[in-house]
């Protein structure tokens, strides 16, 4: 099967994703991710996905893993499954960069965020992890709540919220 390849850089962090298409004609149910971690990468927020389950297989190098509060280290040939609403977030502490193929299933809009953020954290405004002030990280969020959440904010509360500020969110999306 040919495919293609499409890489974007998080300039704060180092990390590379290389999004890795089938071409064809079906449903894109799935998202195929070849992610490289540079060595000493910083643990990313907690996040999970409320309707999407991955996959990681790491290729070269050890991965970091948390997983509802649980750290694990996986190394060349591990595998990890994170299911839908497992807490988790994955970094590199070794001093050799870690590349892991990530699948993504159902796709749903995670590419776009992986885009978002990048893009974001290769703007000015982040800090020096390439994160957005927090009301922005809030309205990113808010956007991609069917794919993302942060743990410790009901869904709920993130909905009034959502609606409370839209017209502050409005005004930064123009900017």
């Amino acid at each position: 099967m040919i495919k293609t390849e499409d890489e974007i850089e998080n300039a704060k962090t180092g990390q590379r994703l290389l999004f890795i298409r089938p071409i064809d004609f079906g449903p894109k149910e799935t998202l195929h991710i070849r992610a490289t971690y540079p060595a000493f990468s910083v643990e990313p927020p907690v996040h999970f996905h409320p309707k999407q389950t991955e996959y990681f297989s790491v290729l070269e190098g050890q991965l970091n893993v948390r997983i509802n509060n649980q750290i694990h280290i996986v190394k060349t040939g591990g595998v990890v499954t994170v299911l839908p609403n497992q807490h988790h977030s994955m970094w590199n502490s070794s001093d050799k960069e870690a590349v892991v193929d990530w699948r993504v299933e159902p796709a749903m809009q995670t590419e776009s965020f992986l885009r978002m953020m990048t893009k974001v954290a290769n703007g000015p405004g982040v800090n020096q992890l390439g994160m957005p002030n927090p009301l922005k990280s809030l309205y990113i969020l808010s956007m991609f709540s069917d794919t993302i959440r942060l743990p410790g904010v009901p869904d709920a509360a993130a909905q009034i919220l959502n609606v409370l500020l839209s017209p502050v969110f409005y005004f930064i999306k123009r900017r």
